[in-house]
């Protein structure tokens, strides 16, 4: 029922933008000295794990659409595309390593899944 509120049609992420996405991420994470522990860009969403001083899920999401927008507009030039991203997403608060582990191997995990997926069949 998502679909009848949708303005655009769905982002599919080829491989190309797959590698922009994960560059842009890694390039926020860094100019906000925010640590990676787990990253999977998919064909339509992403996975991050990461942590920092001082900074908050709702922040990051924030700064990771943001960079990730530009990054796509400027390899899409011609598009007429004003959003990249659904409004939102799942943040949380990892507060022990266990739930940090956890949600790392939940994205290497996915990752996998994906890697094993072959839509041509």
């Amino acid at each position: 029922m998502a679909r009848v509120n949708l303005t655009e049609f769905p982002v599919i992420l080829d491989e190309r933008d797959k590698k922009v996405i994960d560059a842009a991420i890694r390039e926020t994470c860094t100019f906000r000295s925010w640590e990676i522990h787990a990253l999977s860009v998919r064909s339509n969403h992403v996975h991050l794990v990461v942590s920092g001083e001082g900074c908050n899920p709702e922040k990051i999401l924030q700064d990771v659409k943001a960079y990730g927008s530009r990054a796509l507009n400027a390899g899409h030039p011609s598009s007429s595309r004003k959003h990249w991203w659904t409004r939102g997403g799942s943040t949380r608060y990892l507060n022990d390593t266990k739930s940090q582990d956890a949600a790392v191997e939940y994205v290497l995990s996915q990752d996998m899944k994906e890697e094993r997926f072959d839509p041509t069949l």
